[in-house]
């Protein structure tokens, strides 16, 4: 039971990941689009194809997380059995989207030396629009975590109760019911805490144990 539910697991975060990639990917591309095609040079049939390549691979990968979450139950106690290699899937999208990346370099390249006053402004713009995608976003794991959290706690649930005859909530929660009322308050008023909740990037809230803060 305990291995049906790590295979489901490791599939459904590869899949989950690979969602968020194809998220960002689908955003960035369209404006390379925008950005290298339709101007007659002798780059766009090398860079076209790289990018019909590159989203059938987007397509194939999509209709696979789709047939996941489709399974019936049958299904998936089979294949977490025999788990498929969603990790295989999301290496050939980020296969695909390198190889694409690389005509788009070249592309870049020669656009530079083409590209005169007349769409220097509209370069630019797509040129803040591509930065913005290089922006630091919050990581996925954290709510890769709270949806297996939300799917698994059934087989989770009975998993514990046959590895052991404790009931873990109930004694969670009768210790949670005797915390002083007003505990760590002081830590929801702390500046750098909301500040750092409140950040879209990844990073640790180092929370120091020396009485720096009141």
């Amino acid at each position: 039971m305990l291995q049906m539910a790590i295979s489901n697991s490791e599939a459904r975060d590869a899949i989950l990941i690979g969602t968020e990639q194809v998220i960002w990917m689908i955003g960035r591309y369209a404006a390379y689009e925008k950005m290298y095609l339709g101007f007659n040079l002798e780059f766009e049939e090398s860079l076209r194809k790289s990018l019909v390549n590159f989203y059938g691979t987007i397509i194939q990968f999509l209709i696979k997380s789709k047939r996941f979450f489709d399974r019936s139950k049958i299904e998936s106690v089979a294949k977490a059995v025999f788990p498929s290699t969603y990790s295989k899937e999301l290496d050939s999208l980020q296969k695909a989207e390198a190889n694409a990346m690389k005509d788009v370099e070249v592309a870049r390249s020669q656009k530079i030396n083409w590209s005169n006053k007349s769409n220097s402004e509209m370069i630019q713009k797509l040129t803040e629009l591509l930065n913005k995608f290089d922006e630091p976003i919050s990581r996925i794991d954290e709510k890769v975590g709270k949806i297996n959290d939300m799917l698994d706690d059934e087989k989770r649930g009975q998993a514990l109760e046959w590895a052991s005859p404790i009931n873990h909530n109930q004694d969670h929660n009768y210790y949670a019911s005797k915390i002083t009322p007003g505990t760590c308050s002081w830590l929801h008023r702390n500046e750098d805490f909301l500040n750092w909740r409140k950040s879209s990037s990844s990073s640790i809230f180092w929370l120091t144990g020396n009485g720096k803060y009141p």
